[in-house]
């Protein structure tokens, strides 16, 4: 009677695990095969190193599965649970679960428009490009084989303004700078070199030194080059730029104080003669252009009015003193 009793028992609990398995079954069937009456496109970012627990609940809180339970446990009988990558996905609420599974596991590009506008800092354009690498990067790029370009510290003056399409899911630290090296380079006149022989300093960098500064200092093109006249004159003259803009490369504000008129750094271009040793912003191509085109004139000295940015030129500093007086 004993033996027979526990031969019972047994069958039992085999009967039990079986319902069991089936009810699972069942439940995976039902919540994963069933089509929702309204489907909607969902795009989620998983973040790297994102633990199964973590997944199944941003899952279940953009209502694309109906359960996290079941969600791991369909992921561990197909042994997936170190399968789903990082990034950014798109996926729609009505999505069997093996179709939400094989999307997870797949790279999608996912691509985003940044537009970056004419006389950003680097480190201001780096507020916009999250993620990435625009200074002490590891980088090689051909821009570095012309000579005055190859031992530079900072990019600043190369990175070229205009809009970039990236891959937010790539793990590429430097594809937005290597875009816009590669976009500077291109827009680079095929004659460049030509032109740098007719100017007072015969190196790329410090046109686009020169460059940087009219950016900030000029709206349109037609004074741009003016401008640039007036600069490569008094630079070849030995005068002070007596440039303010390249004061606020320094600063973080747009505001420049007594104090800083005073102070001996090689910006100061109103106390230090020459160029200032780095592009001040990162230039767009019709100020390029005016610094490899500059156009010469009688004029010495120039401001802009502060109620609309109209440029003022002037012949004497007498003449400029005046404009000061109205414009100012």
């Amino acid at each position: 009677m004993r033996y027979k009793h526990s031969y019972k028992k047994k069958q039992s609990n085999k009967g039990g695990k079986l319902v069991f398995t089936i009810f699972i079954c069942l439940i995976i069937f039902f919540i994963f095969n069933t089509e929702s009456d309204t489907r909607t496109q969902v795009s989620i970012t998983i973040p790297k190193g994102s633990s199964v627990n973590y997944i199944a609940s941003l899952l279940k809180e953009n209502n694309i599965i109906d359960s996290e339970i079941v969600f791991k446990t369909y992921l561990k009988s197909k042994d997936a649970e170190n399968t789903l990558l990082a990034g950014t996905f798109t996926l729609n609420t009505d999505d069997k679960l093996d179709t939400i599974v094989k999307t997870l596991q797949t790279y999608q590009s996912q691509t985003f428009k940044l537009t970056i506008p004419e006389g950003l800092k680097t480190k201001e354009i780096e507020l916009l490009a999250d993620n990435q690498c625009l200074t002490n990067c590891e980088f090689i790029h051909p821009l570095f084989r012309i000579d005055s370009l190859g031992n530079l510290n900072n990019y600043e003056g190369l990175l070229f303004p205009d809009t970039y399409y990236l891959d937010q899911n790539s793990t590429n630290k430097t594809q937005l700078l290597k875009a816009m090296l590669d976009n500077f380079q291109d827009k680079l006149p095929t004659d460049y070199q030509s032109k740098l022989e007719k100017l007072p300093k015969k190196d790329l960098y410090s046109t686009i030194i020169v460059a940087s500064l009219i950016e900030k200092e000029v709206r349109s093109n037609r004074d741009k080059k003016l401008v640039s006249g007036i600069i490569w004159k008094r630079y070849k003259n030995n005068w002070s730029l007596g440039i303010d803009a390249a004061l606020l490369y320094l600063k973080n504000n747009n505001q420049i104080t007594y104090q800083d008129l005073q102070d001996d750094n090689p910006y100061n271009l109103r106390k230090f003669k020459g160029l200032p040793p780095t592009p001040i912003c990162n230039p767009g191509l019709s100020s390029i252009e005016a610094a490899l085109n500059p156009e010469y004139s009688e004029y010495w000295f120039y401001l802009s009015k502060s109620s609309n940015g109209e440029t003022v030129f002037a012949k004497t500093n007498a003449e400029h003193n005046e404009n000061k007086r109205k414009y100012l």
